[in-house]
């Protein structure tokens, strides 16, 4: 079970005084005692670099150091810690199940760009720090801009029909990989990230993913294979005896899921968290109605 942490922790510590000799490298994680129940207790837990015993505090902001957010790897693998080193990661937040929002600040600049964000669980255990490696695949996966998905909706919004078939033509974009040499290291740093499957939620409750293996059925009709069928009507006021009951028009979102990963001198591929990119239509459906007339 991963910890929990509140944005209240983030600025008591990056408040406090530094009391102890800059040079001291301190590492803090949080430490899960686990009843089962909701009475779980929490320890932060952290170590002064070459020191054999590690020193108990309540919370975070016991520690009388000014502590930066860093990423690394403990026992369950990568997660987010504490430390005094200097650091690029920056926090953007933390869910209530300790999950941190973590950005790269590379020119340290306040207010200026970040780079690209992940979520990371918060360290149980005693972490190490994420090798130099990571970093420089964040930085280089940040010369690409993800796109949006460029979904067109066939019939466009305004001409959809309850009973009539409605697609999503799409083209996700090729595979993009980039590479360099690491000025630290020497060494060889590959990166490459691709759209792994095109997520539709057509807004009533159904959804349809896509694999990569299907996207050239990503088209309109008559050709297309994902195509959705609107039960009910909506108006510009909601309800009545036809009309949805709550909306005016359906929320059609075409979302690309990432996959990136990157590797080193050619070994083996590691995975890097990419968030999702999407693409928002309001679609409104009207309906068709026969009626009967007399004739002569």
């Amino acid at each position: 079970m991963r910890s929990h942490a509140t944005a209240l922790i983030v600025v008591l510590v990056l408040s406090m005084p530094l009391t102890a000799d800059a040079a001291e490298t301190w590492t803090c994680w949080t430490e899960v005692d686990d009843r089962g129940d909701e009475s779980a207790v929490q320890t932060t837990r952290c170590r002064l670099a070459g020191e054999a015993e590690t020193v108990e505090y309540g919370s975070v902001s016991e520690v009388p150091v000014v502590l930066a957010p860093q990423v690394g790897t403990d026992g369950d693998g990568v997660c987010w810690f504490w430390t005094t080193r200097g650091s690029d990661w920056v926090l953007l937040g933390v869910d209530d199940d300790g999950n941190a929002t973590m950005g790269i600040d590379p020119d340290g600049v306040e207010g200026g760009p970040i780079l690209i964000d992940a979520v990371y669980p918060r360290c149980v255990s005693e972490p190490t720090e994420a090798p130099t490696a990571l970093m420089e695949a964040y930085e280089l996966l940040a010369r690409y801009d993800h796109p949006t998905p460029g979904a067109i909706v066939d019939p466009p919004p305004g001409s959809g029909v309850v009973g009539m078939e409605v697609f999503v033509t799409d083209r996700p974009p090729a595979t993009w990989t980039d590479s360099l040499v690491s000025p630290h290291s020497g060494r060889t740093i590959e990166v490459e990230t691709y759209v792994e499957v095109v997520e539709i939620d057509w807004g009533d409750g159904s959804t349809v993913v896509v694999p990569a293996a299907a996207f050239g059925m990503l088209t309109g009709w008559p050709d297309g294979g994902f195509g959705h069928l609107y039960e009910v009507k909506t108006c510009e006021t909601p309800g009545g005896p036809r009309c949805h009951r709550t909306l005016d028009a359906y929320e059609l979102v075409v979302s690309y899921r990432w996959a990136a990963r990157y590797r080193v001198d050619g070994g083996t591929w590691e995975p890097i968290p990419v968030p999702p990119t999407e693409t928002s239509v309001d679609y409104d459906v009207d309906e068709i109605l026969s009626l009967t007339t007399a004739v002569g």
